[in-house]
């Protein structure tokens, strides 16, 4: 049988009932657990309820570019990121190409609709945010010496903005939505206060909790104790 298991985004209502049956039916203890919340931007908030197109994000001060994050990038990005393993860079270099698609696409939304952007500064990447292969917004970074400028803000502004204006294209030509749904969303881990904030700032809103929760074979547990 397997030596592990992985909940991705669990809702913690559940943990309780899954730990026993995971305990009784496959032999596996809980090994890590990292508590998270779900945060969403819905349309309201977005500004759906404004005129066509929505508001613009703010303009970066000088010297300072929003640009698409590039598969070349996925080497800085995975060295800055608290959970990188031995195979994130793939993960990550799946995320920029994906989004960079998804930009070539064309159609409303312009710079951001994929998700995956950073700021340059002197043609140096400073900042930056990655959209998921399940569609939610994370890796929110930026460098030392280049913070409190805003540079996190202005990002997930402009992929609001991209995604909004994409949204009430759809509605405009009577196009159904794509299979995200009409709202973005991320998750933020529970001690993160820095990033909550920044997101609630920006007109999200907490709507659940949520876990990451893995399981390892209690065989396994007593060998590598052993």
């Amino acid at each position: 049988g397997r030596s592990s298991v992985m909940f991705c985004a669990l809702d913690q209502r559940l943990l309780s009932s899954i730990r026993s049956e995971m305990s009784l039916s496959n032999s596996m203890e809980m090994a890590h657990t990292s508590q998270c919340g779900l945060f969403v931007l819905q349309g309201k908030n977005m500004g759906s309820n404004c005129c066509y197109p929505p508001r613009p994000p703010p303009t970066l001060r000088d010297g300072a570019t929003v640009c698409h994050l590039t598969v070349g990038d996925a080497e800085l990005v995975n060295s800055r990121w608290e959970y990188r393993s031995g195979d994130s860079i793939y993960q990550i270099q799946n995320m920029i190409a994906a989004s960079l698609k998804e930009e070539d696409n064309g159609g409303a939304g312009g710079l951001g609709k994929g998700g995956c952007l950073g700021v340059k500064e002197d043609g140096d990447l400073v900042a930056w945010v990655l959209r998921y292969l399940d569609g939610s917004l994370g890796m929110v970074w930026t460098e030392e010496g280049y913070r409190r400028k805003g540079y996190a803000s202005a990002l997930l502004s402009r992929i609001a903005y991209a995604r909004e204006s994409e949204r009430q294209d759809l509605d405009r030509n009577y196009l159904l939505k794509d299979s995200r749904g009409g709202e973005l969303f991320a998750y933020i881990v529970d001690n993160n206060e820095g990033s909550q904030k920044l997101f609630i700032s920006l007109g999200w809103q907490h709507v659940a909790s949520a876990d990451w929760v893995s399981f390892t074979s209690k065989r396994t547990s007593f060998m590598n104790n052993g």
